[in-house]
């Protein structure tokens, strides 16, 4: 999620400031920013809430990413033809 990253860079906050905010990991926060996984609703509530980004917004920037993204098995693929 581009938009995390932006904003979390933005307000001065490594991924384990944001990650106490909103009550995951680092770890997560990082599969989030590089689109290896999506938020739950809630999370993506305490986000947007924590960020001070409208929902929608960041939702929008999850689903762009989400329709970008491949998975291992599809860059495989795209490789080997």
């Amino acid at each position: 999620m581009k938009l995390l990253r932006e904003r979390r860079l933005a307000q001065g906050w490594s991924q384990q400031d944001l990650a106490n905010r909103v009550g995951c990991t680092k770890q997560h926060i990082s599969d989030l920013e590089r689109g290896r996984v999506r938020p739950s609703l809630l999370l993506l509530h305490r986000l947007s809430d924590v960020l001070r980004i409208p929902d929608s917004e960041l939702l929008m920037d999850s689903i762009a990413n989400a329709c970008i993204s491949t998975t291992p098995k599809e860059e495989e693929d795209l490789r080997s033809h």
